[in-house]
């Protein structure tokens, strides 16, 4: 029986790829070279899960579909549109529905209407909550005013208040630096819309913001009666007169001091504040539209050929030899064309980040999703 000697043997070279990576020439140490190249995988991973995260968390259809976002409905569920609250809440004399402007009333009730009949038209979105400290913008101020009221036919009182805005703005962000806009002609209060027009300043976003509270039992005296109030908050706003609005919704606590007067039948919030350490829940309502859909269409498309492409990569395809002696039926060749033959090991040229980074396809479709959804970040 013949024995192979040991000095007769040779190395065995692998057919394919025998390292993971690709190897390139440096002046760096060994360890050098590990430490960038494991930093390059952490940044390379670290943005492919912000952009998981995005697509799952930024999915108005996801978050619509989990419904979190229709705990806002609740002031407003035994109504249809904005004129029927009148008969559910006390509003605020001279700050009430019948007080708002013509498209300040239609923000509202077309807010209204449309959450309450939970529309096909639109997402209800919950997008979170914070904690409310000292630093934050007081959100209850906006309460202390004079309500009617009257205990004996309504022991437990439900408040309203409405106002509406206008936000102007001077020129854009590019002409900030060419002139001196920030220090000369600079509009002071108090002033109206003539003069705001005459400075430069042009209307650019209108609003009506909305506030309900829950139930707040009251008693018939005189002395005032401190409560920890829940309310509700519906704060359409709108880039255009006419232009579909982008509701804010909230829901958060105020501590109100009330003084009721029997006489006249009224209650008047004396003092209102935020209640720090409280939660203060946030809801958006967005359009669903067109581009709304095809963003999510072209995003779909964009991630499927991320996870298929580099899947199809990871395969290395083994090269056809040509027999001379042997002819090729058509068949054969479509067969090899649409599913050619792979080696059995996968190929680690490429990482998926690094596919994800350098696919033409994928960046275009994932980049036009977002523009074709930027249309909500502009409220």
């Amino acid at each position: 029986m013949p024995v192979l000697a040991g000095n007769t043997s040779k190395p065995v070279i692998p057919v394919g790829p025998a390292v993971k990576g690709v190897r390139f020439k440096s002046g760096l140490p060994a360890t050098s070279q590990n430490i960038i190249r494991y930093i390059d995988i952490l940044i390379g991973m670290c943005i492919i899960l912000l952009v998981a995260v995005d697509s799952v968390v930024n999915n108005w259809v996801i978050n619509d579909f989990v419904g979190d976002g229709y705990a806002f409905l609740t002031p407003i569920a035994t109504v249809q549109n904005a004129a029927q609250l009148e008969t559910k809440y006390q509003f605020a004399s001279h700050s009430g529905l019948v007080d708002l402007p013509k498209i300040g009333y239609w923000l509202i009730n077309t807010t209204v209407s449309a959450l309450s009949a939970k529309s096909d038209s639109i997402f209800v979105l919950s997008v979170g909550w914070f904690t409310v400290n000292a630093d934050l913008a007081d959100q209850c101020k906006i309460f202390q005013a004079t309500y009617p009221l009257d205990l004996s036919q309504t022991p437990v009182a439900r408040l309203g208040i409405v106002s509406s805005s206008v936000t102007y703005y001077r020129v854009n962000a590019a002409a900030h630096i060419f002139s001196n806009d920030k220090t000369e002609n600079l509009a002071t209060a108090p002033i109206n819309s003539t003069g705001l027009d005459a400075l430069g300043y042009v209307p650019g976003r209108i609003g009506a913001d909305m506030r309900l509270t829950t139930g707040i039992s009251l008693i018939n005296t005189t002395e005032p009666q401190e409560r920890d109030v829940a309310f509700y908050k519906i704060f359409p706003k709108s880039f255009c007169t006419g232009c579909d609005p982008a509701p804010e919704l909230g829901f958060g606590h105020c501590n109100l001091t009330l003084v009721y007067n029997d006489t006249a039948k009224t209650v008047s919030i004396t003092k209102s504040s935020s209640i720090v350490g409280s939660i203060h829940k946030v809801g958006l309502i967005t359009q669903q539209s067109g581009f709304t859909t095809a963003s999510y269409y072209v995003k779909f498309i964009a991630i499927l050929f991320a996870v298929g492409g580099f899947l199809a990569s990871r395969r290395t395809v083994m090269w056809h030899e040509v027999d001379h002696n042997k002819t090729e039926s058509i068949s054969a060749k479509i067969l090899r064309m649409i599913s050619p033959k792979y080696f059995p090991y996968p190929s680690h040229a490429l990482r998926f980040d690094m596919f994800c980074y350098n696919s033409d396809i994928f960046v275009f479709l994932f980049t036009t999703s977002v523009i074709l959804d930027m249309q909500h970040s502009l409220f």
